[in-house]
Formats: structure tokens, sequence, C-alpha cells
């Protein structure tokens, strides 16, 4: 049986360098849901006046989300996996 090895939990830097991520992650999060929230809001007046969706911005709008999910889940510790462009290691 291996003997458990202590760490000490102010020179790990493990939850440190997750701390730093989270907190770039926090602002893309906010600079991704006011993008979102620009493409509602011109895809509701583009439906008003043309009838229907933008189809382009649709296919964006669901990326956008899909990232800030990425983001979600990454801040709520439910993935280790640091969402684009941090993902690489």
């Amino acid at each position: 049986m291996r003997p458990i090895k202590e760490v000490n939990p102010i020179t790990n830097t493990g939850p440190w360098l997750r701390g730093v991520y989270m907190l770039l992650f926090s602002v893309i999060y906010k600079i991704v849901e006011l993008g979102i929230f620009f493409i509602a809001a011109f895809q509701f007046g583009h439906n008003i006046f043309i009838g229907q969706p933008q189809a382009k911005l649709v296919s964006f709008g669901k990326k956008l989300s899909d990232y800030n999910y990425s983001i979600y889940l990454f801040l709520t510790f439910n993935s280790e996996t640091r969402p684009y462009p941090f993902n690489k290691d």
C-alpha cells in the first residue's frame, strides 16, 4: 500500500491556476452573454420586419449558447475541461 502524499493547499498550484481560469472565464461568459443579448434583440427585430429570423444568426446564437454552457460546466466544477481557447494542454 502506497503512503498518502500530503499536499499543502497553499503551495499546490492546481486550485490556484483553476481559480485564475475561473476568473477569466467569468469575464468571457459576460461578454458572450452580451453578444447573445444583441443577437436576440436583432433576431426579434428581424422577425418582426422580415417575418422570420436570420438563419446564419440562428446557427451562431446556438454556438454561443453552447460555448457559454461549457463555461458554466467548468465554473460549477461539473467539468475539468477548460473551454476554448484554453482546452488544449
